[in-house]
């Protein structure tokens, strides 16, 4: 950690550690995933990445450094004139029509620009009416996983998963299975399917597997063509659904760096697909939305 890039981590660290024992041993294996410029510790407690959102929003913060603990995009990027533009031009357009209810499933622009999107990107659309625009893709998340979930119900995941999507199905009092993965490929299908030949021993049937398939968090992992392949055979084989969050796909850095999802590929309604448009846009716009084919 000697190597923490800026005066401001180092503080930021010593909130950490001081919050979260992270000089304990037991701490001794996330150590590892520290680096010059960035640290990720999987297995902090949820109050640690408050603490480091608290503080780097109370700071003069200028984003010289990348923090990538707290998913906070540089405010800079905001597209605030365009925002604005954007706005008055719907509001001359649309004037009384925003006072009524947009539907169950959301404003339909929203959904039709959802579906345009994802086109773009896997070169089909998303069908409309399947689609449902929720506050961010945490609030689908919760909607998703609250309805599949039942106390006691077993659910498979990467072993290092987001702590926000852990703290839902702790929430739901769900069995959290985890499955080994690398940093690059993503989770381990000859891992997965062990892990579902032995709860099928136990007369388990997971409710669910929940991949974040590209820019996994914590570890950056893309989940490669082939497992993505395997994975949907294994849901068919075992019965399961296959819940894709693709919260982080549009953070690319090349044209076509990311596989076609889970969603695209599913050919047995088996994929429930999240997204969001605050990685692109601003976390505080809170929109996402889940599609799911009846």
């Amino acid at each position: 950690m000697s190597n923490l890039a800026s005066e401001e981590s180092r503080e930021a660290y010593e909130v950490v550690k001081q919050e979260s024992g992270f000089g304990d041993p037991s701490y001794r294996e996330t150590e590892r995933f520290a680096s010059a410029r960035f640290w990720v510790l999987p297995f902090f407690r949820e109050s640690v990445i408050i603490h480091l959102c608290e503080f780097a929003k109370n700071k003069e913060y200028t984003m010289k450094d990348f923090g990538f603990t707290g998913g906070r995009p540089d405010p800079y990027t905001f597209p605030t004139e365009g925002l604005i533009a954007a706005s008055e031009k719907a509001l001359r357009k649309l004037g009384g029509d925003l006072v009524n209810y947009p539907g169950e499933s959301g404003y339909q622009g929203l959904r039709e620009l959802a579906s345009m999107r994802f086109e773009r990107r896997e070169g089909v659309p998303l069908p409309i009416d399947n689609i449902s625009i929720t506050s961010g893709s945490m609030q689908a998340l919760e909607l998703v996983l609250g309805t599949l979930i039942n106390p006691g119900d077993t659910v498979l995941t990467e072993e290092y998963t987001y702590s926000g999507t852990l703290g839902i199905m702790r929430h739901f009092k769900a069995n959290i299975v985890g499955v080994p993965m690398d940093y690059t490929d993503g989770m381990n299908m000859d891992a997965l399917a062990a892990k579902l030949a032995e709860l099928k021993r136990q007369n388990i049937r997971p409710s669910f597997i929940y991949t974040t398939s590209n820019h996994q968090n914590p570890t950056g992992a893309i989940l490669s063509l082939e497992r993505r392949h395997r994975m949907l055979a294994l849901a068919e084989e075992y019965d399961t659904l296959i819940v894709e969050d693709d919260c982080y796909g549009d953070i690319d850095f090349t044209s076509t760096p990311t596989p076609a999802s889970l969603f695209k590929l599913d050919t047995s309604n088996r994929v429930i697909f999240i997204a969001t448009f605050s990685k692109i846009l601003g976390a505080g716009v809170r929109q996402g939305y889940f599609v799911a084919r009846e």
